[in-house]
């Protein structure tokens, strides 16, 4: 059975600022989708810049399995807790969605979910909410260092997971064939230096299960 719990940091204290009240406005009880996606007052809203796993997702921690798609939603349904919900829309959408920035009793959900590595930052839309940008970078960045959530393990951004790139359920096939800036592909095994920083992020880029199975898809090994 896949595991939910240990994934989730359930204990963490939110003291985040409320935000302010902007000219349009989605507020009201909110039922939860998915990780990342809400509904309030009939409209269907993305959370903004947070990516959380889609929830037919698993995610490789610590050579295990876990169903993070749905401890995220998980997550998510615990800090709402059926509470009012206030959502600042900016006039983005993403499949039919509108994309927001919202708070629940004083607490900014996207920095929530970002601080625990329950999801990533989808940097499409980082530059609609310029105020808060810096602090959602630097949360996510804090979410890695102590390896919270998704950054616990191997785990494929949502975006790429979407596109067809999945995460290995076994601790067997860890290689990690990255894709650089200049389009070389390049296979990291966990012993090299660049292991842990290499991220499988982008289209193309994928987990192997030996060094032959990565040559023979056109991936050389790195030089350290």
């Amino acid at each position: 059975m896949l595991r939910i719990c240990s994934f989730l940091v359930l204990s963490f204290t939110l003291t985040f600022a409320a935000l302010p009240v902007g000219a349009d406005q989605i507020a009201g009880q909110a039922r939860v989708i998915d990780g990342d996606t809400i509904e309030v007052v009939g409209q269907r809203i993305r959370l903004a810049v947070v990516d959380a796993p889609e929830m037919q997702q698993t995610c490789d921690v610590n050579g295990k399995p876990v169903a993070c798609g749905a401890a995220a939603r998980h997550r998510l349904l615990t800090l709402l807790a059926g509470r009012r919900v206030q959502c600042d829309h900016r006039g983005a959408y993403s499949h039919k969605r509108a994309v927001a920035n919202c708070d629940v009793g004083g607490v900014n959900v996207t920095l929530a979910l970002l601080s625990e590595g329950i999801g990533k930052i989808d940097h499409r839309f980082l530059n609609e909410w310029p105020r808060f940008a810096a602090g959602w970078t630097e949360a996510e960045a804090r979410a890695e260092a102590a390896r919270r959530g998704l950054w616990q393990g191997h785990a494929v951004t949502p975006s790429v997971w979407r596109n067809g790139v999945l995460m290995p359920v076994a601790g067997s096939c860890v290689i990690k064939g990255n894709i650089n800036d200049k389009g070389e592909r390049i296979y990291h095994s966990p012993s090299q230096r660049y292991y842990d920083s290499t991220r499988i992020s982008k289209p193309g880029e994928r987990f192997f299960c030996s060094e032959s199975e990565a040559r023979v898809a056109g991936f050389r090994r790195s030089k350290v």
